[in-house]
């Protein structure tokens, strides 16, 4: 998997209501309207926090100085994610996964999960996608990017049979 896909999941949502967004988007880059890999001040806290949050929950040290605001969002999310073991007996968890809907005829839909994590009670598949509040509102309920990187966890034929029953 190359660094960017065409039909990112955490794009999908714009892709699905305006499908011609990819070409005028690739356009804007291409003509330099726009820059192709600048980020924001707002993405560099979110991929620090990411960062930092795995380190947490894996009892690492932060490898960065934290303001307050952000050591209290990082201790939120864990406290979350440990809440989530209590109440599903957590079997399998998987930090920055990468999932791709290839297998279901989409090569370049391709991300990374923040976490996946397979339950015993009840059995179950439950994705985590780390969004810490700056910038743009994202909404949990029918969120096109979640369920991308479900049909991606899914990937793989063992765990396709396994959560079958679930469909």
């Amino acid at each position: 998997m190359s660094d960017h896909a065409r039909y990112s999941p955490s794009q999908i949502s714009r892709i699905i209501r305006c499908p011609g967004s990819i070409d005028f988007v690739e356009y804007l880059i291409q003509k330099r309207e726009i820059p192709a890999d600048e980020s924001t001040s707002y993405q560099e806290e979110g991929t620090m926090l990411h960062e930092q949050i795995e380190r947490f929950v894996q009892n690492k040290p932060f490898t960065v100085s934290l303001t307050g605001e952000q050591h209290q969002a990082i201790t939120d999310a864990a406290d979350f994610l440990f809440s989530l073991d209590q109440k599903f007996k957590l079997e399998e968890i998987y930090y920055e996964q990468k999932v791709s809907l290839a297998r279901w005829g989409i090569k370049e839909c391709y991300g990374t999960a923040d976490i996946i994590f397979e339950a015993a009670e009840p059995r179950s598949l439950h994705i985590l996608d780390w969004k810490f509040g700056k910038g743009v509102f994202v909404p949990v309920e029918k969120n096109e990017q979640l369920l991308c990187y479900l049909l991606g966890a899914l990937q793989h034929e063992q765990k396709l049979d396994k959560y079958e029953e679930l469909w």
